[in-house]
């Protein structure tokens, strides 16, 4: 993210991202490639620049969260990688192979209901991780604090010791 001091209005106008826009990489690496987010509107006042297209669903028939989540499957599937175009060390995607792509358009309530099961799951996940990230590094810090003799087994009242 990089800062503009003194843009015009026009320039603000043209590239100032609304709360619902989807940010999608179509110039990266391939794994980067394909990847989408929903602007929340935070910050505020945020424009978008190179290497991103801004995409901008018509909100009477889809949901921009529900689009986010087709582009996280086509990348999973390798749709993305199969309609780019490739130089040194960059892939990219251009927007009449991206206009190419079918999108499933269930009714509004379905695509709700589809993105709420998708956050739960995903929110749920994302706490796991979060989770073992915490148990993994109680485990390095422990064995570090064993093996420097600092902690004692005998501390602990673990039933099931080594025998």
């Amino acid at each position: 993210m990089g800062y503009i001091a003194n843009a015009s209005d026009e320039l603000v106008a043209k590239f100032r991202l609304q709360h619902g826009d989807i940010l999608f990489s179509h110039i990266n690496s391939e794994p980067q490639i394909g990847r989408a987010v929903v602007y929340t509107g935070q910050p505020e006042k945020l424009l978008h620049g190179m290497n991103l297209l801004r995409l901008r669903v018509d909100h009477q028939k889809l949901l921009p969260q529900f689009l986010a989540y087709v582009f996280k499957q086509y990348r999973e599937d390798g749709v993305f990688i199969g309609i780019a175009s490739r130089a040194v060390g960059q892939s990219s995607i251009n927007q009449g192979r991206l206009k190419s792509l079918k999108v499933p358009l269930p009714t509004l309530h379905e695509q709700g209901s589809i993105v709420g099961a998708l956050s739960a799951v995903q929110k749920a996940t994302t706490a796991r991780q979060d989770e073992k990230k915490l148990f993994e590094e109680l485990y390095r810090v422990m064995l570090h604090d064993f093996m420097s003799m600092k902690l004692s087994a005998s501390s602990f009242a673990v039933d099931g010791g080594y025998e």
